[in-house]
């Protein structure tokens, strides 16, 4: 597959060990060069619009906090992500960037600790993503890593539901014809991926499902869910629109 000249990654870096297992598995999973990669970590400076310059695509990253919370530049990463999209860039937004995408665009981003997700869940596809080359050749249930408490609830407007999973009604959207995508699972991380971070993280993260070390029994290969990266790597690339 012909790689894009340059995708824009959006980090929100919390600390090293969790900033290097995240562009690994993206990486792997998107089959990307890092000099293909040009990474902003937007909690250290805010960003201007020059950052959108010469890149094909942006993929926003996750993130410990919630989009409603005072984090550090968050207005102007979300300025930024309008920008993209006056600019017609490509965009998929993962678990904190999926909800940031959403809220940035018109949506409504809330905590929900009764319906976490923290380990390794089954996704199910909608109908209208039969037709979403973000989903091309994935079967219509896969299981996905995820580690959230916040979710979406109200869509941008115009956006349609591709995905969901018991407990998450909007897994991932789509703004039709804008190839703007958000999912709130991790299609970067592996099995062996997301138990790392899981490791890592602080033990109350996941208190209202059992706590970490449940967390970590949930786990089991993710095989399908990966695709999701390449497939938008193509869109960026011209080659799956």
């Amino acid at each position: 597959m012909e790689s894009p000249r340059k995708i824009l990654l959006i980090v929100f870096s919390e600390d090293d060990a969790t900033s290097r297992v995240v562009l690994a598995g993206l990486l792997a999973s998107a089959r990307l060069a890092p000099e293909n990669l040009r990474i902003v970590n937007a909690f250290a400076a805010p960003m201007g619009f020059e950052v959108l310059d010469d890149v094909d695509g942006v993929i926003i990253g996750g993130s410990r906090g919630s989009v409603f919370e005072p984090l550090p530049n968050l207005l102007a990463t979300m300025g930024v992500l309008r920008e993209a999209r006056r600019r017609r860039l490509p965009m998929l937004g993962i678990c904190f960037g999926h909800q940031l995408l959403a809220a940035s665009l018109g949506g409504k981003v809330v905590r929900d600790n009764e319906h976490e997700e923290f380990g390794t869940f089954d996704i199910e596809l909608k109908p209208a993503a039969i037709e979403s080359p973000l989903f091309a050749g994935m079967p219509k249930v896969f299981a996905a890593q995820c580690a959230h408490h916040d979710r979406v609830t109200l869509l941008p407007p115009g956006a349609a539901v591709l995905a969901s999973s018991e407990l998450c009604p909007i897994h991932a959207f789509v703004l039709p014809d804008e190839n703007i995508y958000g999912v709130q699972f991790h299609p970067e991380y592996s099995q062996e991926g997301l138990d790392t971070i899981l490791s890592l993280a602080p033990v109350e993260l996941a208190s209202h499902s059992g706590g970490i070390s449940a967390a970590r029994e949930r786990l089991r290969e993710t095989p399908d869910a990966g695709r999701v990266l390449t497939n938008f790597i193509g869109v960026a690339s011209g080659l799956g629109m």
